[in-house]
């Protein structure tokens, strides 16, 4: 038997060919005189396959693992990880790894954090409470390529390392654009901007973050639309909706949905017993971003019909009074509607929310409170009891009317009566053209 050390210092060796040439018929085999090394190996969850190291004949069968070591590696190994998939590419793990004797090399592993710095509209005398946050990123941010497709790896902290509420907006790896919700239980004052800690990569920490929005921090329903499916989600859970001729676009944070003004819809289903409670004189507000596709007569965006309280959009109806998002606040007694109106553009995304709170009834656009008075339109008829429905006024057999030409995003119903400052600062955050986050100074 003949034996050549490759590698004095490893020990890494191979049978020398003039003696297997005897009897090998097969590629020559790697040996060692050596310890073996250890590699360590993370992985994305749900992943099927099997592992080969290059070079080795190593190979291991992976069924969902997410992280995995192979202590039997041939010491001085150097060379690439390969995870070969059924009807798939084969896929490069990691290139560039070294096993030298008795030691640990990691593969996969790009966990990494990244401190950012979020502007905000700032002139705050005094904190906000219980606010939603939208984090925007763009191709400045540098973690696209070590993070995973869906972003499920991605978690969230404060400035001082304390764990935030996530929820994915939209996440595109490839294109380099994401958008994060999150929920801070306050924002100082003068609130300029905000920095936070984004840790993303592999391994994927195994706490699940908590969700940004929840019914007991002031949420009755938050439809973010967009939905291509049979339903659309309530981040909540609690109301699903029905969609009809719904289309899909790009919307504030994610995809929204697209109402062709003939029959487009969405019904809430089962909310005419008042489980989706707008009650009479509040407290409650309401909120859309709405775009208007063209001026024409009344539509609704959002509410529970014409006898109802709602967001609609008012057309022609006077010279001095036409074009306006108008919040409609139907009492039983006495019997009519409140009515508050601001202009309304067409083709430009507009933020509207509406707050009612016994007789204090307020609408804004923009985060700008609307200056109108209030005036009251009085009825021989009570409320009516319809369901609740987007982009479409509903009667009390279910038959739509005032159908929406445009689109919608982000719906939401509040329990609570949001303070100016909290609507300003969700318009702004939320505005289509607020800088995206940036890794800070």
């Amino acid at each position: 038997v003949g034996i050549t050390a490759r590698d004095p210092q490893t020990g890494l060796s191979h049978w020398r060919s003039d003696t297997a040439r005897a009897f090998l018929d097969t590629e020559l085999s790697i040996d060692t005189l050596a310890p073996s090394g250890t590699l360590r190996i993370a992985l994305p969850p749900a992943t099927f396959g099997t592992l080969h190291l290059l070079g080795t004949g190593l190979v291991i069968s992976v069924e969902g693992r997410t992280e995995l070591e192979l202590s039997n590696v041939p010491a001085g190994w150097h060379g690439s990880l390969v995870l070969e998939r059924t009807n798939s590419t084969p896929l490069v793990i990691d290139s560039g790894l070294s096993v030298p004797s008795g030691s640990i090399d990691s593969a996969g592993y790009s966990a990494s954090s990244w401190t950012l710095r979020l502007p905000l509209p700032g002139g705050l005398v005094s904190a906000i409470r219980g606010f939603p946050l939208l984090v925007r990123l763009d191709s400045s941010w540098p973690g696209f390529a070590s993070t995973l497709a869906d972003g499920s790896d991605l978690r969230l902290k404060s400035a001082e390392g304390t764990a935030l509420p996530l929820t994915i907006a939209s996440w595109d790896k490839d294109g380099r654009k994401g958008a994060l919700w999150t929920y801070l239980d306050s924002i100082p004052a003068p609130g300029d901007s905000i920095d936070l800690i984004l840790d993303g990569g592999l391994p994927i920490r195994s706490d699940a973050p908590v969700p940004a929005f929840n019914a007991s921090a002031g949420w009755s329903a938050v439809w973010p639309l967009g939905d291509t499916g049979t339903t659309v989600h309530d981040r909540l859970g609690r109301f699903p909706g029905t969609p009809t001729s719904l289309g899909t676009t790009q919307g504030i944070a994610g995809k929204a949905s697209r109402f062709d003004g003939v029959s487009s819809k969405v019904v809430i289903q089962g909310t005419a017993s008042g489980i989706l409670p707008l009650p009479d004189g509040g407290p409650y507000t309401m909120s859309c971003w709405a775009r208007l596709r063209s001026y024409t007569y009344s539509r609704f965006l959002m509410g529970y019909g014409d006898r109802g309280t709602a967001l609609k959009y008012v057309g022609n109806t006077s010279s001095t009074n036409r074009n306006t998002w108008q919040l409609r606040d139907f009492r039983d007694a006495p019997a009519g509607v409140n009515l508050l109106q601001g202009h309304a553009d067409t083709a430009v995304w507009t933020h509207i929310a509406a707050t009612v709170d016994g007789d204090s009834i307020r609408l804004f656009l923009n985060g700008i409170r609307q200056a109108g008075a209030v005036s009251f339109d009085r009825s021989d008829l009570p409320r009516s009891v319809v369901d609740f429905a987007l982009g479409t006024s509903l009667d009390s057999t279910g038959v739509g009317s005032y159908y929406f030409p445009g689109e919608l995003s982000e719906a939401w119903i509040h329990s609570v009566v949001r303070t100016p400052d909290w609507i300003r600062f969700a318009a702004a955050n939320q505005s289509p053209s607020t800088a995206a986050a940036r890794l800070r100074p």
